[in-house]
C-alpha cells in the first residue's frame, strides 16, 4: 500500500500537545507540590474520565487492564 506524501494537515498534534503543556504550566508554575497534587487530583476526578477514574479507585486498582502472569520457561 502506498502512502500519499504531502497531504494537507488540518490538525497539528504536536502543536496541540505543546499548547496544552504550556497552559498547564501557567496554571501550576507558582503552586507548591501539595497544591499541584491537589490540582491534578481534582482534574482527574472532575475531567472527562472522572467516571472511569472513580470505578478504578473503587476497584482498588490503577488500571482496568488484566494483570499478566509470568510463565515459566
Amino acid at each position: 500500500m502506498k502512502r500519499k506524501i504531502g497531504t494537507n494537515k488540518t490538525f497539528d498534534c504536536v502543536a496541540f500537545k505543546r499548547q496544552a503543556q504550556e497552559d498547564i504550566y501557567r496554571i501550576v508554575r507558582n503552586m507548591t507540590p501539595a497544591q499541584e497534587i491537589g490540582y491534578f487530583a481534582k482534574c482527574a476526578r472532575e475531567g472527562k474520565l472522572g467516571h472511569w477514574w472513580k470505578q478504578v479507585k473503587a476497584a482498588g486498582g490503577t488500571s482496568t487492564a488484566p494483570k499478566r502472569t509470568r510463565r515459566g520457561a
